[in-house]
């Protein structure tokens, strides 16, 4: 009858050794989920002397070095094998024998079941809390940790790891008696400890959820405040503020939040909610701009914490129109006036921007040359007239002003200063203008035309004598000629050099038909001058 006992590539030399073993059930939850055989193998080595007998130890020795072996055990036509074990120990006694060496090598093989949830680890930790948090939102709480065992080759820390990956791979879990609103939670943070040292590892999962009705995202939890203010300095006004937290997995729920999960449109609904609910008798009607639309609106998206933070101001202010029940113009004016000077400056500076319950989109091209937005508010920007509204400014300011006198609403109908800043991204155009009072000789055909006048107005020539009397007199014998002069400029190119003496001659008036002194003319590149002087 063929016996055996094989370690690896190790035969254990005859006599064969005697092989213990007892197992030890590992339960959690108090279910059976794998087990822990711990196997003695108890014997002795014989040789003729002790150089044979340290031979055979050190044989033994290098025969375990490698672990998770498999032992293998032949009797007869029967077989046992022990999988993956691991070697706890080899020892030998302690004597003065020289043809016996006793020994025990004792070894450890975890035995994984098909039903295994456990296998590998210690101290396994899978939990979930829940706390109510404000605006009826639930957070939940998921921790998973473990302890790494060495049950095979595989590092016990990526036992450790493995199994809590696959604990957290199902995400948010429904508890019925706290989610009656939603079915899906929102992961809004994530802790992960590690200790290699220690073979543990753990990782903490955040998720949010409301317990009411969402109302405007399934893409997050969104939470949203009203305000409405008023004040004599102050225009009525309804404030949006909120945000919407999402997942900050962008994987899932259709990826990072984008303005698109909370329009304008939402914003309006929300302000006439919250209106409807706090007005009194005495302000019906009076909230009728919110129809309108925001009249300003920002967004802030912080693509870390997938988090988008918003905020709309629906206000009702007399420089506000609607164009096009689209584009939104809002303008400030103001006149500037002195005692000590005859000129006043009027200033124009407003902005348009879009405004319609489409405002805000996603997956298109926003900057490109088509895009309908911002070509809405160029086209509105065609029919804003700002000398117009510098006119009225200046009759406003005649009706009010007390302490200087404007005798006449008259402006230059050309601005002396002007920009307009386009920025298509968010559909809006701003624009600044100046004016003033002083008289444009050039009635708007030459840009900065600019003209000085000299005049030497003619002497008369005396002759003091003496009468017959004795007397002085004065006798007017001769009269010395005047001379009249201009200096006028422009910022513009030659092409306009004809019209800068068109408009310098006709300054001459009734001294045009005197005799010609002189005249000059100088061409840069934007510049344009021209000097005529005349005797009269």
């Amino acid at each position: 009858m063929s016996e055996s006992i094989q370690y690896g590539t190790y035969y254990f030399p005859n006599p064969l050794p005697a092989i213990a073993e007892s197992d030890n059930l590992i339960k959690y939850a108090g279910q059976y989920d794998h087990k822990a055989t711990s196997i003695s193998i108890i014997g002795f080595l014989t040789g003729a002397n002790l150089s044979g007998l340290h031979l055979q130890k050190m044989q033994m020795i290098s025969g375990f070095l490698n672990e998770y072996q498999n032992l293998n055990i032949v009797v007869g036509s029967a077989s046992k094998t022990y999988s993956g074990c691991l070697v706890n120990s080899i020892q030998f006694a302690e004597g003065d024998l020289t043809t016996v060496l006793p020994y025990t090598v004792d070894l450890l093989s975890y035995q994984q079941e098909s039903f295994s949830n456990y296998f590998g680890v210690a101290d396994p930790v899978n939990t979930w809390s829940y706390s109510e948090q404000d605006n009826k939102i639930i957070q939940a709480t998921h921790t998973v940790s473990a302890k790494g065992l060495k049950v095979n080759a595989s590092d016990p820390f990526d036992n450790a790891k493995n199994f809590v990956t696959q604990k957290l791979q199902n995400g948010f879990e429904h508890i019925g008696v706290f989610n009656t609103g939603t079915t899906s939670g929102f992961l809004s943070s994530r802790t992960e400890n590690i200790d290699r040292k220690a073979d543990k590892y753990s990782v903490t999962e955040v998720y949010n959820f409301s317990s009411s009705r969402n109302l405007f995202s399934d893409r997050g939890i969104c939470t949203v405040s009203t305000s409405i203010s008023y004040n004599k300095n102050q225009n009525l006004s309804v404030t949006i503020n909120g945000s919407i937290q999402g997942a900050i997995d962008a994987s899932v729920n259709g990826g990072l939040l984008t303005t698109g999960d909370f329009t304008p449109e939402q914003a309006k609904s929300v302000a006439v909610n919250a209106v409807s609910n706090s007005i009194s008798n005495f302000e019906a009607g009076v909230y009728s701009f919110l129809s309108n639309g925001p009249t300003s609106f920002d967004y802030s998206l912080n693509e870390g914490s997938n988090k988008l933070d918003f905020s709309f101001v629906f206000e009702n202010a007399d420089n506000l129109d609607l164009i096009n029940q689209k584009v939104l113009h809002s303008y400030t004016t103001s006149v500037s006036a002195s005692k000590d000077q005859s000129v006043f400056n009027v200033s124009v500076n407003g902005s348009l921007k879009y405004n319609a319950a489409d405002a805000v989109i996603t997956g298109v091209n926003l900057t490109g040359a088509n895009n309908p937005r911002f070509l809405a508010v160029q086209s509105a920007l065609s029919g804003v007239n700002q000398f117009a509204l510098a006119t009225k400014a200046v009759e406003d300011f005649r009706s009010v002003a007390t302490g200087y006198k404007i005798n006449s609403s008259y402006l230059n109908s050309e601005p002396i200063d002007y920009s307009i800043q386009k920025n298509p991204i968010s559909n809006e155009i701003t624009y600044n203008f100046s004016y003033n009072n002083s008289i444009d000789y050039s009635s708007g055909q030459l840009t900065d035309f600019k003209a000085s006048i000299i005049d030497i107005v003619p002497l008369n020539l005396t002759k003091v004598y003496s009468t017959i009397k004795g007397e002085k007199a004065i006798q007017i014998v001769d009269r010395t000629m005047g001379e009249y002069s201009i200096d006028a400029s422009c910022n513009d190119s030659e092409s306009q050099l004809a019209t800068l003496k068109e408009v310098a001659e006709g300054l001459l008036g009734d001294k045009s038909e005197g005799i010609s002194i002189s005249s000059q003319q100088t061409v840069g590149k934007n510049n344009i001058s021209y000097n005529i002087s005349k005797y009269y």
